[in-house]
This record gives C-alpha cells, structure tokens and sequence, in this order.
C-alpha cells in the first residue's frame, strides 16, 4: 500500500472528512464558514475550537431589515453507535431558537409551535433528555461535544451584546443554532407502552440538555443531532426556513423582541 493510501485510510478514521464534507454541503448553499473558530471557555479562562461558524445573511437596505443565520457545529465520528434517552416527560418535539434583538438580555427563546414558518427537521426523529455512546465506557465524547455547543453559544451572545445599540435602532434579527452531525449509527431509546426497552434507529434528533452553564435556571439547552445523510436535507431546510422568516421581517417591519406572539415557528416531520 502506498504512503497516499495510507493515508486515505488514517484520515477516514477522524473526523476531518465529516467536517470537510460538512463544509461543502453548506457552502452549496452560500453560506460563509469558518474553519476551527476560537470561542472563549469562560468557566475555565481559556480559548478552545469549535469545528465549523457557519453564517449566512438576508437584508434589503431601503427596508434596513437583515437577518443572519449562524450555525454552530461539532462534528463526530464513530463506529459506535450513539443513543438518545427518552423520558415520558418529553412529549413534543420541540425546538428553540437563540434569537439576537435590541433588549435588555438579547437571548429570548422562542419555541417552534406554530407557523408560519417551520423548521423541517428531515428523516425519523425523536426528542431526548441525554446522547450516550454504546459500547464506551466514557461519556468523554459526549460530553466535549456538548459543552462546546453550550460554551461556544454562551460566548456568541456575549458578543452580539455589542451590537446592542444597532439593533435597537435598525430591524436586525441574528439566529443561532447549535447543531451536533454524527457520522455513526443512531437510535433512541425509551419504554414501549408495556414499560418495556424499546429501542429504534432514527436519523435526527434534539438533545434537550440540562447543565450548570446553561443561560436560564431549570432550563434546558436544545442541541440539533443530525447524522452524515440528512446534512443536505436539513441545510434545504435551515434555508427555506430563512427565506420564509425574512419574507416575513420585510412584510411586518414592526416586528420585534416584543411581540414575539406575532411570529410561530414549529418544527415539522414528515417521516
């Protein structure tokens, strides 16, 4: 086998392809991306990578409306499956979205329950309260995935503070979305209606994650979980959501942080 063999099938064996791979289905759809983006850890006071900032934006100057999209992105890889818990208390798939506006905290929640705009979350999904790893006596994995997405999601906030005043006086919208793409067998795990283990393979998810860091007591941090095959399905999807939502801002320039009751947004899916 040659050196450049060799090395095809040391590199298949990271996570690089996944990313690379992530990279191109995203910029398909013109969206600018950066490579290992530095966030600042500010529980430990140190700076650490996030795999992939991907942004993209929508404005009409003469309407001063823009909207951004920024997805925030880990990418893992694995031969070992991983399994989202499911609990009866998780009843609707739901989904939040960290949105940007001029207000006393910028980070409001607003909960995909209604339209007009939906989120198509593409394949068999499932709503879950925790992501282990099968066959692994670590949740190490896990663990550094999630917290970079919360970590890097607390430190984009902070930063869009800045902004504050701009916001304030211009129809500006930014939205954040955390997402996690697995390249590895996926299911979920609950109990059938006779109480018994049930476990089915699905292919999207949302982690309703609980944690110290989180921006809001008692709540949980809602983290997307896409595997390798519906990475395309789900940028359609982001996008059309995107071209919907900023039809809306250019229709109803009025619309902000306070009267998020004029705007529904819901998860959809279809399988």
């Amino acid at each position: 086998m040659g050196i450049d063999e060799r090395l095809i099938e040391w590199i298949n064996k990271t996570g690089y392809p996944l990313e690379i791979f992530t990279e191109s289905v995203l910029s398909k759809y013109d969206y600018k991306i950066i490579n290992s983006e530095i966030y600042q850890d500010k529980e430990n006071n140190i700076s650490r990578e996030l795999d992939l900032f991907a942004s993209k934006s929508w404005d009409i100057e003469d309407f001063k409306v823009n909207l951004d999209i920024h997805l925030l992105i880990e990418c893992k890889k694995s031969t070992k499956p991983f399994l989202l818990l499911k609990n009866n208390s998780i009843k609707e798939e739901k989904l939040s979205l960290g949105e940007i506006y001029g207000s006393n905290d910028l980070l409001s929640m607003i909960f995909l329950t209604g339209s007009p705009t939906e989120i198509d979350v593409p394949g068999k999904f499932e709503s879950g309260f925790k992501l282990i790893q099968a066959f692994n006596t670590s949740d190490e994995t896990i663990h550094k995935a999630v917290n970079t997405l919360l970590k890097s999601f607390n430190h984009f906030i902070s930063k869009e503070k800045e902004y504050e005043d701009d916001y304030k006086t211009d129809n500006v919208h930014s939205i954040v979305l955390p997402i996690l793409i697995i390249d590895a067998p996926f299911y979920a795990l609950g109990l059938n209606k006779d109480s018994e283990l049930e476990i089915n393979e699905i292919e999207t998810g949302i982690l309703k994650h609980r944690s110290h860091l989180n921006r809001f007591e008692n709540d949980t941090f809602p983290i997307t979980i896409i595997t390798k095959n519906k990475v395309e399905d789900f940028a359609k999807s982001i996008n059309i959501f995107g071209e919907l939502f900023f039809k809306y801002l250019v229709e109803n320039p009025d619309y902000n942080i306070n009267n998020l009751q004029n705007l529904e947004i819901k998860v959809r899916n279809n399988a």
